[in-house]
């Protein structure tokens, strides 16, 4: 005989309904697990490569607005070359200087002087204008500057750019030199003494740059200390000297002559911050340019980017939950209605089938069932 009460036999599917979870809810926890770590994983992969997109793009931006900024610092520079080529194009000049190489004349001194006075009340930039004869004897000087250079006059008829010199007042002064030609003769020339004044509308610029960005224009002052040529945004001093030890990758890369590469785009700048940036050198008069924004302002988007994909995360796991769940009772349905049909057998109603129907495990077994019962 058959002991009715073992386990498995008698009784099938006996008492195991309670002690353990159906297919049906097998199925559901299944798809909304799969369901929900395809999106948790789906969205990682996504952030992260958004982020680095963001990242290589901002990246591109800053250096394109170095390039941007360092044909600008060019053009200031070519402005100051054409007014020095201005002062030494006065004919009246050149006449007044020969006059008095030639005769000795103090009233062509005075016309020198006169001539070079008007030229320096008519630019702003202009600090000192010294004119020299052919040997390089100083003839007349108006405005003052501490700068003090040995003179020579340039072998070329280019205006030559001779250095940047810090002033004690913070400020730097910049030196250009020019010959004077008559008859294609060499009779003397002209030093120059500029502030850098016209350097500040290309780095108060800060358009591209947001709400932190800054441009740096350095020179290395001596061996020991760099000096930034103008006002700084984020601190209320004209100018700035930075050691060089404690300068940033950026100032370093942009004195370096190289420009920033991808890997040390990133850095700490004067204030302690962490900024991303872009350097470049400039040739000819052997400062380095900066361009750089705040880490936090440029990560901003990419932090939103990322709050965005959460909330969308939540919206498609609820749809995940309610999908897998409606999913989950539609596939376990057919094995439930066999479940059904073998209880009925088991109180008595052999005369009950299974739905055969299809072509799948399950109208296999229904249909095996079903060639059982008869």
């Amino acid at each position: 005989m058959v002991d009715s009460k073992m386990p498995g036999r008698g009784r099938p599917g006996g008492n195991t309904r309670g002690d353990a979870m159906d297919i049906r809810t097998k199925l559901v926890l299944a798809l909304v697990l799969v369901a929900l770590w395809s999106m948790a994983l789906l969205g990682t992969f996504a952030y992260q490569t958004t982020a680095q997109m963001l990242q290589q793009i901002s990246v591109r931006q800053l250096s394109a607005l170095a390039e941007s900024r360092k044909d600008d610092i060019q053009n200031v520079y070519e402005g100051w070359q054409d007014k020095v080529s201005l002062v030494r194009s006065r004919t009246q000049l050149r006449l007044n200087l020969v006059r008095y190489t030639n005769q000795g004349d103090r009233d062509a001194v005075a016309g020198i002087e006169r001539i070079l006075d008007d030229a320096l009340t008519s630019v702003d930039v202009f600090e000192r204008i010294a004119l020299f004869d052919h040997r390089g004897v100083e003839v007349a000087r108006v405005g003052e500057s501490s700068v003090d250079e040995a003179f020579s006059i340039p072998d070329h008829d280019e205006v030559e750019f001779v250095g940047s010199f810090p002033m004690s007042d913070g400020g730097v002064h910049i030196v250009l030199r020019s010959g004077l030609y008559l008859n294609d003769a060499v009779i003397g020339g002209v030093e120059v003494v500029l502030s850098t004044d016209d350097l500040r509308s290309v780095v108060s610029d800060y358009t591209g740059l947001g709400e932190t960005g800054e441009v740096l224009i350095v020179m290395q002052e001596d061996a020991r200390w760099l000096r930034v040529l103008h006002p700084l945004r984020h601190q209320d001093i004209d100018h700035k000297r930075i050691e060089l030890a404690e300068a940033s990758a950026g100032v370093a890369a942009a004195l370096s002559q190289r420009p920033t590469s991808a890997e040390d785009f990133r850095f700490e700048d004067y204030r302690g911050e962490v900024v991303w940036g872009a350097s470049r050198y400039l040739d000819g008069l052997g400062w380095g340019l900066v361009v750089k924004i705040d880490e936090a302002e440029e990560e901003q988007l990419a932090h939103e980017l990322r709050g965005s994909m959460i909330d969308l995360s939540l919206a498609l796991s609820a749809f995940a939950v309610v999908g897998g769940t409606v999913l989950g009772f539609w596939l376990a349905r057919p094995v439930l209605r066999l479940r059904e049909i073998v209880e009925q057998v088991r109180a008595g109603d052999v005369e009950i089938r299974a739905d055969s129907t299809g072509d799948d495990e399950i109208a296999y077994l229904a249909r095996a069932l079903n060639d059982f019962l008869d």
